[in-house]
């Protein structure tokens, strides 16, 4: 009894042992493919940048973050093997020079980037990955069928499409001592709009937007009926084709607003802008539930000194261990597994 007893606790010993020694220098494998704990260490260490004092619990939060992050990356590294997908160097620097505009110099992004954890290095894997996704949506968009029924029942009764050309003077608060200032010019150029002056004129002249003081003060088309309107937005709707608002606030400042035009698109007219909505949609959709498919079949181990996979959340959560069994009438403690350990 004591030999048979025994024998199956060395073999399940020796099969515990046998894992370890092949997680040992893995922070995990995905799909046969190991991911060393050299390149968890580097990630981690490039995402506590400049933080200092880092306990135990905040490290392994880190960990176990990252090591997250980097299973998803592989998993859909490997999707673009099986489809061979390729992205092209050319097309991650056009992405990266894009990114690279924003910032004044070299040394101005990559102390952005520190800021945030990451390095150009980085950066240029997340764009080569974003590629590869929307590489991966492009194929699933093509799946995606759009009847004229969906288009009819998006466009509704045509208010979401409803608009305003529209131009606007502008004074900042740049803080709130500035705010009886700003108001006091906006009052002022009101004052002098009503009493005749031209509004592109006065905008050329005063406004302090940048972006529109040279076109005097031109917003282009507004939509106050889409999801993203703002006040502004709604305000210009309210009023007449000619008509100037009083002075409107914003987070940035105050605004004067003029409405140069006012119109709605027909079924026909919008047909094209909300069929490629819902087919990037339908592509967004698909995808999420491909991906999810995906990770949920992919062969994941993870060292068990970080936890374990859940793919449900793609993360890396608390690893079940085995639990104690209760005693049982002769005294003797069994040995208890977890349910889906003992079904796999």
């Amino acid at each position: 009894m004591r030999i048979r007893l025994v024998l199956p606790l060395l073999a399940l010993a020796l099969a515990a042992s046998a894992c370890g020694r092949y997680l040992e220098a893995s922070a995990a494998v995905v799909d046969g493919k190991p991911i060393s704990m050299a390149d968890l260490d580097a990630a981690v260490l490039e995402a506590l940048r400049g933080q200092d004092d880092v306990t135990q619990e905040q490290r392994l939060e880190t960990e176990r973050r990252v090591l997250g992050q980097i299973i998803q990356d592989r998993i859909i590294a490997g999707e673009a093997e099986i489809r061979k997908i390729k992205v092209d160097t050319a097309a991650v620097e056009e992405r990266y020079q894009g990114i690279r505009s924003q910032f004044d110099s070299d040394e101005e992004l990559a102390q952005a980037l520190a800021a945030q954890g990451v390095d150009i290095a980085t950066v240029r894997d997340r764009i080569r990955l974003r590629l590869i996704v929307e590489a991966i949506q492009k194929e699933l968009a093509d799946t995606v069928k759009i009847t004229p029924a969906q288009i009819k029942e998006a466009f509704g009764d045509g208010s979401a499409f409803q608009e305003v050309r529209a131009r606007h003077i502008f004074f900042a608060v740049p803080d709130p001592s500035a705010e009886q200032t700003a108001l006091k010019k906006a009052q002022d150029a009101l004052a002098r709009l009503r009493a005749g002056a031209d509004f592109a004129a006065l905008a050329r002249q005063i406004s302090e937007d940048p972006r529109t003081k040279a076109s005097g003060g031109e917003l282009g088309v507004l939509r106050p009926g889409a999801a993203q309107a703002g006040d502004l937005e709604r305000a210009a709707f309210r009023l007449e084709r000619g008509e100037i608002s009083e002075p409107l606030r914003s987070q940035a400042g105050f605004h004067l607003i003029q409405v140069t035009g006012k119109g709605k698109k027909t079924l026909e007219q919008a047909t094209p802008e909300i069929k490629e909505a819902l087919q990037s949609q339908g592509a967004q959709e698909a995808f999420t539930e491909f991906i999810t498919t995906r990770i949920r079949a992919a062969r994941v181990e993870v060292n068990p000194r970080f936890g374990e996979f859940d793919p449900a959340q793609v993360t890396i959560v608390d690893r079940q261990f085995y639990t104690p069994a209760p005693v049982d009438p002769n005294g003797v403690p069994g040995l208890q597994l977890p349910l889906d350990e003992v079904s796999g």
